[in-house]
């Protein structure tokens, strides 16, 4: 085992009650890591043990010197993208606690190679878990529809009020909705949800960044309308039973054109 993966397995169980400790990604295959391979670890605490943030966050005091982080929380998962200072080495560790339960909802969605570092194979009951978490994937994708296509009435609003700033702000987050669609699209045409190389992918050319002439409203109409189209053609191919916005969209944007007062 490699020292450090060692290191973080040791300070987990010191300082956690777990039931499992798994290794994720690329380090499962030491031969297909490069000098940007993180460490992506899931700690599976033991039965009945809840989400405590300070102790987790203690967990990781002793793995080197904090440099930046990103997390994010829910009841029961805590996740924690670190970059530290190790030995003068800038090292990436990708780790998220979780419940037991909580463990079988994360397998149950994301299929992918896995060591057991610590613990048991934890066995999962496929149609029980299907039963117990495959019914609020819907109501997921309903709000994201929905988050999505409320950005863009909202950015199109924003820029027609000459508000550039928080206009741009949207639309990058647009642009980003779009792209993880078709990272998506990739993961099912691949079979894959491990991102070490890609493949030179493009834009379609009508939303190149160079097509994006912000500061005028009848640029960004148009670009607007060819992301909306770009983005609604990617909802329909992923998403069963999808009603499409884009005739709505469009209707919003010829308004919005006729309206424009500068």
């Amino acid at each position: 085992m490699d020292p450090f993966v060692a290191e973080i397995v040791h300070l987990f169980r010191t300082e956690l009650k777990v039931e499992a400790i798994v290794l994720l990604g690329s380090q499962v295959d030491r031969a297909e890591t490069d000098y940007w391979s993180d460490i992506d670890m899931t700690i599976v605490l033991a039965s009945g043990q809840d989400i405590e943030k300070d102790q987790i966050v203690k967990a990781t005091h002793g793995l080197g010197q904090l440099i930046c982080k990103e997390e994010f929380e829910t009841q029961e998962v805590f996740s924690q993208r670190l970059v530290l200072l190790r030995n003068k080495k800038i090292e990436r560790v990708d780790v998220k606690t979780c419940t037991l339960k909580a463990w079988r909802r994360i397998r149950f969605s994301a299929e992918s190679r896995h060591r057991i570092l610590y613990g048991s194979p934890l066995e999962i009951n496929r149609r029980e878990d299907r039963e117990l978490f495959g019914f609020g994937q819907a109501e997921k994708e309903r709000t994201r529809i929905h988050n999505i296509w409320f950005l863009f009435f909202e950015c199109v609003k924003k820029f027609m009020r000459n508000d550039n700033l928080i206009g741009l702000h949207l639309l990058l987050d647009l642009v980003r909705e779009y792209l993880v669609l078709r990272m998506q699209e990739r993961d099912v045409k691949y079979q894959t949800n491990i991102h070490k190389k890609g493949n030179r992918e493009q834009l379609p050319q009508s939303i190149e960044f160079d097509q994006l002439a912000y500061q005028s409203k009848q640029e960004v109409l148009t670009y607007l309308k060819s992301l909306a189209t770009e983005i609604d053609q990617e909802l329909r191919k992923q998403y069963e039973g999808y009603e499409s916005r884009l005739a709505l969209a469009t209707q919003y944007l010829q308004e919005s054109e006729q309206n424009i007062a500068d």
